[in-house]
């Protein structure tokens, strides 16, 4: 593959041709990153998928938001992307609670934007992807986003019944969950601050039973500076490369790449007894599930329910 490709369509199904990139391999990993907007996520999985910092961004497997886009508030992602290299799928999902994307959904009577369908747009993929990855990579400008922390809490409950699905799943399978801090400051790369916001995630997540934390701090908490992103042949805003910093985040993209080939729980029973076309499978099969779609619906009700109340008192 020379770029990314559309994994989910516009009406949330899996694109015909996705099944032609996979193979019968067992020795498969799937990587996704959610966060909100503007974070660095199609970034930092195009420098795990193989780019590097120095890089133009035309070249980058997940193509970046542009410079126009970005002063407009507006999104590059949409829905989720795939790009697959070396038996690593790497899944680039549209950012969390993006205004950009609430404004092309429905809207409620009156003009209000619909919240409560964006909210459900989210729990939806985030649900989807904790559900189908071996590790999520949770990417924000802050090390302890609240919002995005309580959507994943929510979206871990909202889970598939695949009872019947062959290979026999594991119900025990637990998704890795790696926290990464980018255009960081100097103070947020001191030891000291990262145990201590690394302490605080994994307080965040200690009673949950299907995503897991590392207990060593620096494999929980990433923190990475900022790279400017190079565009024909000159970095944004035109300041000096700082090699130093360049070649910092090229070696913290190569030990995440390390870490993330280990303690990958299997999706099955039975060891190496899935493939990565029957992981493909399984995707439609949660996507057609009809406990999914309850337990969301469930849960859309109940905002939608909190939207009302809060926009009657708001009329006031």
């Amino acid at each position: 593959m020379k770029e990314s490709v559309r994994f989910l369509n516009d009406i949330g199904e899996i694109t015909d041709s996705i099944s032609d990139l996979l193979t019968n391999s067992p020795n498969f990993n799937v990587i996704s990153a959610i966060g909100p907007q503007g974070a660095g996520k199609s970034t930092i999985l195009s420098m795990l998928a193989g780019n590097n910092s120095r890089q133009m961004y035309r070249e980058y497997v997940f193509r970046p938001v542009s410079r126009e886009a970005n002063e407009q508030s507006r999104h590059q992602t949409t829905q989720i992307d795939i790009y697959v290299t070396n038996h690593q799928i790497f899944l680039d999902c549209q950012p969390m609670h993006s205004f950009s994307i609430m404004e092309g959904l429905p809207k409620l009577r009156g003009g209000r934007l619909d919240e409560a369908t964006a909210m459900s747009d989210t729990l939806r993929l985030t649900a989807f992807l904790l559900f189908i990855s071996h590790t999520v990579l949770v990417i924000s400008e802050t090390h302890f986003d609240k919002t995005v922390i309580d959507t994943i809490r929510t979206s871990e409950q909202i889970r598939p019944w695949l009872h019947q699905f062959r290979p026999k799943l594991s119900i025990e399978r637990m998704t890795n969950l790696v926290f990464i801090k980018t255009k960081a400051s100097s103070i947020d790369t001191a030891p000291s601050v990262i145990r201590e916001r690394a302490q605080l995630l994994r307080l965040a997540f200690r009673d949950s039973k299907w995503l897991k934390i590392s207990k060593e701090p620096f494999k929980c908490l990433l923190v990475l500076e900022e790279i400017r992103v190079k565009r024909e042949h000159l970095y944004e805003g035109e300041d000096e490369i700082d090699e130093t910093m360049l070649n910092e985040f090229d070696e913290h993209i190569a030990q995440l790449r390390v870490m993330l080939q280990r303690n990958r729980d299997d999706f099955t029973v039975e060891t190496a007894a899935m493939d990565e076309k029957k992981w493909l499978e399984m995707c439609q099969e949660v996507i057609r599930d009809k406990t999914f779609h309850r337990i969301l619906k469930e849960f859309h009700r109940s905002d939608r329910d909190r939207s009302s109340i809060y926009a009657e008192n708001g009329d006031r």
